[in-house]
């Protein structure tokens, strides 16, 4: 069977991006909710625009949750990844 390498500090590195990534949507929704907000009634309602941005505003919101799942998934993985490598070894280690 062939050796399997993971480099956690790589996965790490790029994680740690992810709640970075969540608060720009963040503050990208805010925009568009603000935008809707802000728009006078005849434009909103003309080709039904203030619908299109609150939809956009939950789609947003969905892509920030599927971000926050991402980040947490990815820590409990490497966190079950590296005790089962440290499990591994210590075993190993009791056969010298």
């Amino acid at each position: 069977m062939g050796e399997i390498c993971v480099d956690f500090r790589k996965i790490k590195n790029s994680n740690y991006k992810l709640p970075r990534m969540e608060l720009r949507t963040s503050h990208i929704r805010k925009s568009v909710y603000r935008l809707n907000e802000e728009l006078p009634v005849e434009i909103s309602e003309r080709y039904h625009i203030g619908q299109r941005l609150e939809s956009l505003c939950r789609d947003i919101d969905g892509l920030a949750n599927r971000i926050e799942k991402l980040y947490k998934i990815t820590n409990y993985c490497v966190e079950q990844y590296e005790d089962a490598e440290y499990e591994n070894e210590m075993r190993a280690r009791s056969f010298y």
